[in-house]
């Protein structure tokens, strides 16, 4: 009579290990990436509003008002200027600068020439 050969059924300790190890490996850095968009995301967000923030201060100087204060809430803090352009009669030089602070500082300024 022949011996039958049987097949080990399951895996072993250490395809086990293996696999766990592989598995752990590529969840870490989906996380990392995944942590990092976000973080990501938040800094844009911030910047897109400074640039919001400064072009809406832009338009008030433009129309000849005086930049509104923004609410203390969003932690942004504007200022802006208007000064007649060098030698140019007629134009004048506007300028609004957004800052604000997340842990480190940042500041937008936008600059552009406006006809009195």
């Amino acid at each position: 009579m022949k011996r039958a050969w049987r097949t080990p059924i399951g895996f072993s300790l250490v395809e086990t290990m293996v696999a766990t190890l592989l598995l752990s490996t590529i969840a870490l850095a989906v996380t990392q990436t995944l942590v990092g968009t976000l973080q990501l995301r938040a800094r844009n967000e911030r910047w897109m509003l400074a640039t919001q923030l400064a072009t809406e201060g832009i338009e008030q100087l433009r129309a000849g008002h005086v930049l509104r204060p923004l609410a203390a809430s969003t932690g942004f803090e504007r200022s802006g200027s208007v000064a007649p352009w060098n030698g140019h009669p007629g134009l004048q030089h506007l300028e609004v600068a957004v800052s604000w602070n997340d842990g480190e500082p940042h500041s937008l300024q936008l600059t552009t020439l406006a006809r009195q």
